[in-house]
């Protein structure tokens, strides 16, 4: 039985990047014993992600709630929190 594997292509980025930054970056990859490639990787993947996640958010309030739907003010949940355990 042959198993196949999801084999992911890399590809060189090229960036400019203040060297402070890269130098601060460089020491947080070493402290998680990690590359600066894998960091800045493991960082856009998370980018990604986040906006496939507001993305699929902003489907589902324009689907169930309306396009007109705003999100409730800090002040609004507090009180309806306070509603709720009082």
């Amino acid at each position: 039985m042959s198993t196949k594997r999801k084999v992911a292509l890399k590809k060189k980025l090229t960036l400019s990047v203040d060297s402070s930054v890269i130098e601060a970056a460089k020491l947080v990859a070493e402290s998680q014993g990690e590359s600066l490639s894998v960091l800045v990787e493991n960082f856009l993947r998370k980018l990604s992600f986040q906006q496939e996640k507001t993305d699929w958010l902003d489907r589902f309030h324009a689907k169930y709630l309306g396009s007109d739907y705003k999100e409730p003010s800090d002040d609004k949940i507090a009180k309806l929190r306070d509603e709720m355990y009082s």
